[in-house]
């Protein structure tokens, strides 16, 4: 059920078995500098003490509400709390992650400033690297975006880091599909074919940690059926643009894809070599990497690893990626 509460600013959090790192994040959402907010948690039908935490911090601040379902995933979960929301914006936090104070102030008033549908903002990497404590910030750019100008869409392809204005949402009817990984990517580019009302703000606004037990430290793992539902949740949404949207959406959305699938690529040859059936599902879009628009426009970093793709040349690439680990074990066992 909808509050008659006015808030500015709506956090959709999806709960699955969290019980070790869900207090770190409601604990930076009580500690925001802006506090008119409402935090919907969807226990999306954890096992451990999750949805007692959620009861905690419901009995604490009303401003905390849960919604309970039957494991369904992120993207149900997700979708179970956009219909209620109050806020003028929305903001799908993970619950393993934590938010900078200010995080909700300074991007509510940029996205008040710009009249933004879509804000994108700056975070913070910690313990990636399983090894050691590592941290580092990913930047976006300031001002207007234009996405076709985008050279890594790394930023761009996760929910966790842009503010959504509600009614935009609502207004083009925007869901997660109901795919196990990758829900967030074909979220984020839907909405990017209904608006160029999209701005950054070159600010860590967000804390993303890893954890080897979220579904996203999982990427590297995808079976080939999850990537075959993926792709075809890809396909389908290039084909609806293709029909129902102008021509400069469908160009954003095209250079978005392909930098997409060249990161997929990079995952199945580097991480998922136990699976070598999920390399084959990109080899259609092998033609398109060999385009001089890619190869000019991917970062300098990736080239090496984008061009032997793009040459069929699959065992130098594999190889190399055998190297690296063999290196890297090296290093570990010193």
């Amino acid at each position: 059920m909808t509050s008659n509460r006015t808030v500015s600013v709506s956090l959709v959090i999806p709960v699955y078995n969290v019980e070790q790192f869900l207090p770190r994040l409601l604990d930076s959402i009580l500690a925001q500098t802006r506090e008119d907010w409402e935090c919907i948690l969807v226990d999306d039908g954890s096992t451990d003490a999750s949805g007692k935490i959620c009861n905690e911090y419901g009995k604490k601040d009303p401003r905390f509400r849960t919604i309970r379902q039957e494991n369904s995933g992120a993207g149900p979960a997700r979708n179970r709390g956009i219909p209620v929301a109050n806020g003028k914006y929305l903001f799908f936090a993970d619950s393993d992650d934590w938010l900078d104070p200010d995080a909700l102030r300074l991007s509510v008033e940029e996205a008040e400033r710009t009249s933004a549908d879509i804000l994108v903002f700056g975070f913070a990497r910690h313990g990636r690297d399983k090894r050691r404590s590592a941290t580092d910030t990913v930047s976006v750019p300031i001002g207007k975006i234009d996405l076709c100008a985008v050279q890594n869409p790394k930023a761009f392809r996760i929910i966790w880091n842009k503010l959504f204005r509600t009614a935009f949402i609502r207004e083009n009817g925007l869901r997660f599909p109901p795919l196990y990984s990758g829900q967030d990517v074909c979220f984020c580019f839907s909405a990017y074919l209904y608006t160029e009302r999209i701005y950054g703000l070159d600010k860590p606004l967000y804390h993303y940690c890893w954890n080897p037990l979220s579904i996203s430290a999982e990427k590297q793992k995808k079976k080939p059926e999850e990537l075959r539902a993926l792709e075809t949740e890809k396909i389908r949404l290039m084909e609806d643009a293709q029909k129902n949207s102008p021509p400069e959406a469908v160009a954003r959305l095209s250079r978005l894809l392909l930098m997409e699938k060249i990161s997929a690529k990079e995952r199945c040859l580097f991480g998922n070599l136990a699976h070598p059936d999920s390399c084959a599902l990109y080899r259609n879009s092998w033609p398109e990497i060999r385009t001089w628009q890619v190869l000019t426009h991917t970062a300098d970093k990736r080239k090496p690893v984008v061009i032997l793709a793009a040459l069929h040349l699959d065992f130098l690439v594999q190889a190399l990626a055998f190297t690296c680990r063999l290196f890297s074990k090296g290093k570990k066992n010193r």
